[in-house]
């Protein structure tokens, strides 16, 4: 009886793929193209402007060296990977290469979201979709850094996913992805969060 249900199972799957192929097309073309997008970001202008002090100076700022009224405040930079990387893409291409690539890391996201969802979760794949097409309708297309960690945390969830079934892996990413993170964006308590989950996870295991 269990691999008659089993056949009947991978059957289903296989007769539904090339409609979860297309629409998963759909979703990432639609995520690219609601991406491109006048700039709006009330925050660019500081993190260009850092991003250029921090490499024509080769230093990080010590006192907040754009703020005139707390010029003589202690700065600390919590966002200089994400600036120097923005300062160069600004540099090679302009805008227009900014919004691509910001596109491109929000799409990139999306895709791991399903990723996640179709390979190593419960949903059934035509559920993932449905909730992945409204995550490309609202999510938030600002180039700011918050689109760096929706990429860490993807790829950290991804990374626990496989650890919580295979251990012997390397935990090598896991450092490689919160030291990029920290450098990027404050949110990377959030990466701390994970990390404990897991271990909470697999003590109760």
């Amino acid at each position: 009886m269990f691999p008659s249900v089993l056949d009947n199972n991978l059957s289903a799957r296989k007769d539904v793929k090339p409609f979860v192929t297309l629409a998963l097309a759909f979703i990432l073309l639609l995520s690219l193209a609601l991406s491109f997008r006048e700039i709006y970001s009330v925050d660019i202008g500081l993190h260009l402007a850092t991003g250029k002090w921090i490499t024509s100076h080769k230093a990080f700022p010590q006192k907040d060296p754009f703020t005139y009224t707390v010029a003589e405040n202690d700065y600390i930079d919590l966002y200089w990977m994400y600036q120097v990387f923005l300062s160069y893409i600004d540099k090679a291409g302009g805008n227009f290469l900014l919004v691509c690539l910001n596109g491109l890391l929000i799409t990139l996201s999306v895709y791991l979201m399903f990723y996640r969802s179709h390979h190593l979760s419960v949903p059934p794949p035509l559920l993932s979709l449905v909730i992945l097409f409204f995550v490309a309708l609202t999510v938030n297309y600002e180039i700011r850094p918050h689109v760096f960690s929706w990429l860490y945390l993807n790829l950290l969830l991804l990374f626990f996913d496989r650890y919580y079934h295979d251990p012997n892996r390397s935990l090598v990413p896991v450092v490689v992805i919160m030291g990029l993170w920290v450098n990027t964006q404050p949110t990377f308590i959030l990466g701390w969060a994970v990390v404990f989950a897991y271990c909470i996870g697999r003590s109760l295991k």
